[in-house]
């Protein structure tokens, strides 16, 4: 059976040199604020389950996303991490960004991965 990966980016503009990061809205383990800004989303089609975990490293490596940080939310698997990106301001080339990734993996019928699968690929992700 063949699968499709969606990743769906989210990030908030971020400073890490202020002491207090409460003072910025952003995404933490699956809490959103109103800062949180939808960014894109990208699909990649007909990958053998046991490539699932290469093709969505593929996809964090674009933007430089860590793959280590990474978590199930919600039948989700999400990656945070802090990115400079010119992602809403293309003027300012090294905006940071505090990032969630959030990728969807559903079977050919459009069904999301059952729990105990979406736990295998998080397993063979965090292997690689």
């Amino acid at each position: 059976m063949k699968y499709t990966i969606t990743l769906d980016k989210l990030a908030t503009f971020f400073n890490s040199n202020l002491a207090e990061h409460d003072q910025i809205g952003y995404k933490l383990n699956g809490d959103y604020d109103d800062n949180c800004y939808f960014v894109q989303s990208l699909d990649v089609q007909n990958i053998h389950f046991e490539a699932i975990p290469t093709e969505i490293k593929k996809l964090l490596s674009t933007d430089g996303m860590d793959s280590s940080n990474c978590y199930i939310y919600d039948g989700y698997l999400e990656f945070d991490d802090v990115i400079k990106l010119p992602y809403f301001n293309r003027v300012t080339p090294n905006q940071e960004y505090a990032a969630t990734f959030r990728i969807t993996i559903k079977e050919k019928n459009g069904e999301k991965l059952d729990t105990k699968r979406l736990h295998t690929v998080f397993d063979m992700l965090n292997k690689e």
